[in-house]
């Protein structure tokens, strides 16, 4: 789905987009579900199927991103999956999923059914308990029996009708017996009760109900703090990720190995890595990363080019040629003798900053060997002719690294 159209903004933000839409229509999509029944809010289950519809959307811009429909940069795209997953996943809208998710949603659609079954049972179980509850505690006093029946005669329309119930009710009072009795004439005045809006907050303020009972029956009231439990994390999870260097350069490591990667994203992954590797702090494990991806089979020519710009601008920056270049040469055994080439046309530069002339002229023969000045990767190297080289370019860096800490010594050499 082409955008072109769209801003092209570092991809956190988008996804950040899709989980605040997708937070909004979770919970219609629950509240659609669970509206008739007091207190959902209160029970796990309603929670599990908030955060499956959460995280479906997220779920979905990730694999869209993936297979080249979008560009997880795209605000647009963001918006699009983040207001319309459910007619995306459905195939009713665009961009169009992979055959193999055609049909997800239907088996998602009873998985919330489900899901909802149970909250109606468990909601009905509650329900059932407090109206057991209720009745104990009035048939066994008579001043809340008194309390209920004046209440439900103030709000009844009908008041002579509600008192011929509870008096035909009495008449059978030798057939039923007492308990039975008071349970029905409890039952009619209930029931009258129950229409009028906050009803259980007018039982507990007339004193028919004790503030026991009054809190057994299941309500959503206390779905804030539930929902700040929620929240918080959420946010908190976001400014960790958004302010901690550890999982910023993790995120940017992501991007420039990411296959898709539009030409914004990567001219900002190389800003924010060359800062990284220009760090002496963190040139050494920056560098070790870097060609950690560069060593592997799928990297294409642009990204190696890419990772050496960043790890040559960085280093030279951050004056540790010496510390970056042996990370490079443990990078020569790439499979991909394209990127091979690349690599050690990239050392022969590295080596040259270092002597400050050309490693490879006559009068610096003596300082770089002509296995090396005279190699040409493309020839089709023999494994031992590339740890060869390794093994060369090897002995040239050591002669340049910082000395060890003190506190780095090996056992052998403090003895």
């Amino acid at each position: 789905m082409d955008l072109p159209f769209s801003p092209d903004v570092d991809a956190r933000i988008c996804y950040l987009i899709v989980l605040l839409c997708a937070l909004f229509a979770a919970y219609r999509q629950v509240d659609s579900r669970l509206a008739t029944y007091p207190g959902s809010w209160t029970e796990s289950p309603t929670w599990l199927l908030y955060t499956s519809y959460v995280f479906v959307p997220m779920g979905l811009f990730w694999l869209l991103d993936r297979t080249g429909a979008i560009n997880d940069t795209s605000v647009v795209a963001a918006i699009l999956v983040g207001v319309g997953y459910e007619r995306i996943l459905s195939g009713k809208g665009q961009p169009a999923v992979p055959a193999a998710l055609a049909g997800f949603w239907t088996p998602f659609a009873a998985f919330a059914d489900s899901i909802s079954a149970r909250v109606s049972k468990r909601i009905a179980d509650r329900v059932f308990r407090f109206d057991r509850l209720l009745m104990d505690e009035i048939v066994a006093d008579d001043s809340r029996f008194s309390a209920l029946k004046q209440f439900a005669r103030s709000l009844t329309r009908d008041v002579k009708s509600l008192d011929r119930k509870i008096e035909d009710i009495e008449v059978s009072r030798a057939t039923l017996g007492d308990r039975l009795t008071r349970e029905k004439q409890v039952l009619a005045l209930y029931a009258e009760v129950a229409q009028a809006p906050r009803w259980l907050e007018l039982l507990r303020d007339a004193q028919v109900i004790s503030d026991t009972t009054y809190k057994s029956y299941p309500s959503d009231s206390g779905v804030g703090s539930r929902a700040a439990e929620v929240v918080l994390p959420v946010l908190f999870v976001l400014v960790f990720l958004v302010s901690n260097n550890l999982v910023d350069r993790a995120f940017h490591l992501w991007r420039l190995g990411k296959a898709n990667a539009t030409a914004t994203d990567l001219w900002r992954t190389r800003e924010a890595l060359t800062a990284y590797v220009a760090d002496p702090a963190t040139t050494p494990t920056m560098s070790a990363r870097i060609t950690r991806l560069v060593r592997g089979p799928a990297m294409q020519p642009g990204r190696i080019d890419l990772s050496l710009q960043v790890l040559i601008a960085g280093a030279k920056r951050a004056k540790q040629v010496p510390v970056a270049a042996p990370e490079i040469v443990g990078a020569l055994r790439t499979p991909v003798v394209d990127n091979r080439t690349r690599l050690h046309a990239a050392l022969l530069y590295l080596a040259q900053v270092q002597l400050d002339t050309d490693p490879c002229t006559t009068t610096a023969a003596a300082v770089l060997p002509k296995q090396l000045c005279e190699w040409k990767p493309t020839d089709g190297d023999s494994i031992v002719d590339i740890e060869d080289r390794i093994d060369r370019w090897t002995a040239f860096w050591s002669k340049y690294l910082p000395p060890k800490p003190a506190g780095d010594a090996t056992p052998d050499a403090k003895k």
